[in-house]
């Protein structure tokens, strides 16, 4: 698997929010892009998420582990910060897909078409109640 580094690039606030965005390098060399966006929810009580907005490798890139080695790297970082969980808008790619299952991110709701994945065991009540939240933020 090819080691890949993530490199600070920008970030945006928003209203309720902040974008982070990287760049995505194997040894000096870009090969991609990462864009985080990080948000509280208020409701049933106050948490934060991240949600994974993009990550894109190169085509020459591509089938080397660059991107499951991105996603490892977030998804251990977020599970040492409990109160923190991470959103992801599951594309139809079965590949990707299936990376995400194989690191551990299961599949909690879908509305409206978008399908959410999260990396950390979350109490079902609590993601009852913030998927909807999490999703208008999102969209």
């Amino acid at each position: 698997m090819v080691e890949a580094q993530l490199k600070f690039n920008t970030e945006t606030r928003l209203a309720n929010g902040l974008v982070k965005n990287f760049e995505i390098v194997v040894g000096q060399k870009p090969v991609g892009r990462l864009s985080m966006v990080e948000f509280q929810i208020e409701r049933p009580f106050l948490t934060d998420w991240q949600y994974l907005k993009e990550i894109y490798v190169a085509p020459g890139q591509r089938n080397k582990g660059v991107a499951k080695n991105i996603v490892r790297r977030i998804g251990n970082e977020m599970r040492q910060q409990p109160a923190n969980g991470i959103l992801l808008n599951a594309i139809c790619n079965v590949r990707a897909r299936n990376m995400y299952t194989h690191l551990g991110w299961s599949d909690v709701c879908e509305e409206d078409g978008w399908q959410v994945l999260i990396n950390v065991a979350v109490d079902d009540f609590v993601i009852r109640e913030s998927c909807g939240q999490a999703l208008k933020f999102i969209r």
